[in-house]
């Protein structure tokens, strides 16, 4: 019996150092960082500060989370596409200089601007983007909704639709101590938590790349989970080019 019961015991511990895949939303930061760096949505490089998030820093995990694979990032959109409100080249945001640098950023974020502003996901706010301000739940919240909605309905590019939105999808929970006002800069550990949240929701955009016509794809039957399209499944049908 004795034997048995070691077995037994022995076996749980075993099972205990397995790799747990969650079928839902982390129910820690800890849980939700160690999928978002499986996942490769995040890394050591992604975020310089604990207690904010730079907008710049926040949207490259967002344009991972569609599917923007990093060597398609590195190489940039179209030479004709010009944002209204990136005020910097790429020559002088590579320049020792530049203005990432001197706030301690190490991401790459400038394809990702550029790209995220293509698929739709990413506008500038009065005419600029604003990179270095520390983002918010409000504006997180929309860049998240951005993809996770029909982006051709009326409204869907509203911060104030979007965050309540994000509220009824479960983006945005009561315990969220930003709930209430979404105006409050998110933490290192808060966006991560959003982020892991939307890998359960059903995607409406993603990055899809193919031979004949390489780009962003909008899934209209919005069948498919984040989660899903990051491990491969990547939607079958209703399909149509953004460019």
């Amino acid at each position: 019996m004795k034997k048995v019961t070691i077995y037994i015991l022995l076996f749980c511990c075993m099972l205990s150092f397995m790799p747990c895949h969650a079928e839902g939303p982390a129910e820690s930061v800890e849980q939700a960082r160690e999928q978002l760096q499986r996942l490769n949505i995040i890394n050591e490089d992604s975020f310089s500060q604990e207690e904010i998030v730079y907008r710049c820093e926040a949207i490259v995990p967002i344009m991972k989370m569609i599917g923007l694979p990093e060597d398609v990032a590195k190489k940039g959109g179209p030479a004709f596409i010009s944002p209204p409100f990136v005020d910097i080249t790429m020559d002088e945001w590579n320049n020792e200089d530049s203005p990432k640098n001197q706030y301690g950023i190490t991401v790459d974020y400038y394809n990702y601007v550029i790209i995220g502003y293509l698929m739709w996901i990413v506008w500038g706010y009065r005419g600029n983007f604003s990179p270095y301000d520390a983002i918010t739940a409000k504006e997180a919240a929309t860049f998240m909704m951005r993809a996770i909605e029909d982006l051709l309905v009326l409204g869907s590019l509203d911060t104030e639709i979007t965050y309540t939105n994000a509220k009824a999808c479960g983006l945005i929970q009561p315990e969220d101590r930003f709930y209430e006002d979404g105006d409050l800069a998110l933490t290192r550990d808060e966006l991560c938590i959003l982020l892991d949240r939307m890998l359960y929701q059903p995607c409406c955009i993603c990055y899809r790349q193919t031979e004949i016509d390489p780009g962003p794809w909008y899934d209209e039957a919005r069948t498919k989970r984040y989660i899903d399209i990051l491990n491969g499944d990547f939607p079958e049908s209703g399909d149509q080019s953004l460019w």
